[in-house]
Formats: C-alpha cells, structure tokens, sequence
C-alpha cells in the first residue's frame, strides 16, 4: 500500500490532505486495479510491461506476446522496443494517424471469431534510435549525405510490414508509414520478478518448475504404461492344444481339458511406492523453489 507520513508534527495536516488527493488520484486512475494485476502477473510471466498512455489510465499492461525487442539487453530503455498491435477498421479510424483509409484499403486481413469473418489491420509500433535519413525521408524532408551518420530517437507507426511489391527493379516492401515522430523516451518501463543475467525475460515461478513438471510428465507415462499392462488378463500354459484367447474363444462355463493346468500371469504393477516416493520427492523440491511453504499458502502447520 501507499500512505504518505509526515515525519514532522507541524507536516501532519499536509500529509492527511496529500492522503487524500492521493487516494482521490488511485481510484481514479484505478491504481490499485493495475497494483493487483502486476502482482497476478509477474509470478506467472517473470516480467510485467508497462507503457504510458493517454489520457485516465496513464499507464496500461503490455500483452508480452506482441512485444518484440533485443533479449539481451538490461532494460527496454537501452534498445528499440516494437509492439503490435490489431486494430478493426473502425479503431484504426479513431487514431490521429495519416493514410488510415489507404491502410484499410489495402491491408484489411479477416480472421474467424464466433462463427464470423472480423476484419483487423496489423499495426506495428516501434520507439527506438534510427539513422536521421530514415526520419526525414519518412516526413518528406530533403535527405542529406551526412545524415547516415546521423542518429535520433523516433517512434514509426507503420502497417503492411510484410507485404512485399514485385517491380522490375527487384523487391521492396510496400508497407504504409501512419505516423513519424521524434521522442526524448521509451514510453515503456518493465518489473522483473526475477532477474537473469544476460536476458532480458525475467524469471517467474511458472519457469522455475518447467524441469521438475518435465520429471512429473515423465513418472505419470511410465505409470499410465504400467497400468495398461497390468489391466491385461494373460495366462500361461505349456498345453499347446488350447485356444489362443480364452476371453474371447470361450464362454461362461466352459470346461477347458488342460492336463498341465492354466496358471494367470502375474503382471500387476509393483513400482507403485517408489513413484509414490519420487513424486513426493518432487513436490517438496518445487516447494523449496517456489517458497510455497503451508504458513505461505495459508494452511495450518
């Protein structure tokens, strides 16, 4: 929780009125929502994403599957940063962008949604440092030699990125730019719950246990094979003369002639307390990873 204090008496009625606005402020902008679900989310991914924007959110979760950026890097902030991002015609129309009905017109793909064909448009976003040539020709600004050298911060909003044009010079991509502006910023900020050098992508408690889920998987389908043999009903006999499937070539009280006799094979599963031992074995172990202990889940000692 936030609660501002004061640290001198004479600071007391300041701090309860900075209280106040304070918590006008977070329910307003739905703080404590957006608290809870980076709290949720963390755990889960390692990594929370979070990018300004205008107007009462302030500030919105990035859906990490339409986030691409340099994975070796120590924070977003030193390296370009794409998000994608899929718009219906009617959102794309509501953006202060240029060449939207071009857009539409041209890249509007359908994808089935409940039965239906929903039109969407691809919209990658990208912030990042790119040569001066680049923003000027973006803009229709005259292009000087040295510019290549040149470099500045920019966010592209560009869509058609994979549309590729055939023309008697060769190849070139025919994607539409939306919108070119220069930025002081990466409008984006991350938590990582657990860091791990030399990646960007923080660890979370799901990744934590892949190894000890791969040994789980692995018990359970040597288990489940046992128990399917030991559901078969075999039967051994050195008489050759009987039938090869007394389950199915004979019926409820039939006499068999067997003078050596008719022993039933003995194929039950007998591991079963050693992968009852193994299994608790695991258990504790992602106990001890994940500090899941019972007074941390609530249980009773």
């Amino acid at each position: 929780d936030i609660y501002p204090t004061a640290t001198k008496e004479s600071d007391y009625i300041k701090a309860k009125i900075l209280r106040e606005d304070l918590f006008r402020y977070m329910k307003k902008h739905k703080i404590g929502q957006l608290k809870n679900r980076i709290a949720e989310e963390a755990p889960i991914f390692g990594t929370v994403v979070l990018k300004k924007v205008p107007g009462d959110e302030i500030v919105e979760i990035v859906d990490l599957r339409n986030l691409i950026n340099d994975p070796t890097i120590d924070k977003l902030a030193d390296g370009f940063v794409i998000e994608k991002h899929y718009y219906t015609p009617t959102e794309l129309k509501e953006k202060p962008w240029d060449n939207i009905d071009e857009a539409i017109a041209r890249f509007t793909e359908f994808h089935e949604e409940e039965g239906k064909a929903v039109p969407f448009i691809e919209v990658y976003e990208r912030y990042g440092e790119v040569p001066l040539s680049w923003y000027k020709e973006a803009r229709g600004e005259e292009v000087l030699p040295e510019d290549d050298e040149k470099y500045i911060k920019a966010r592209f909003i560009v869509t058609g990125v994979n549309n590729v044009e055939e023309t008697e010079n060769g190849t070139r991509e025919g994607g539409i730019i939306l919108e070119v502006s220069e930025i002081d910023e990466i409008p984006y900020k991350e938590y990582r719950y657990t860091r791990i050098k030399g990646r960007w992508l923080g660890e979370g408690e799901v990744e934590k246990t892949f190894d000890p889920q791969i040994r789980i998987n692995e018990l359970t389908n040597y288990k489940i094979q046992g128990l399917r043999l030991s559901t078969l009903h075999l039967f051994v006999t050195p008489d050759s003369l009987l039938q090869s499937n007394i389950l199915n070539d004979c019926d409820n009280g039939d006499i068999l002639v067997a003078p050596n006799g008719i022993q039933p094979l003995m194929n039950e599963e007998r591991n079963l307390s050693a992968y009852a031992q193994e299994e608790r074995r695991i258990d504790d172990l992602v106990v001890g990873l994940t500090s899941s202990y019972e007074v941390v889940r609530g249980e009773t000692m």
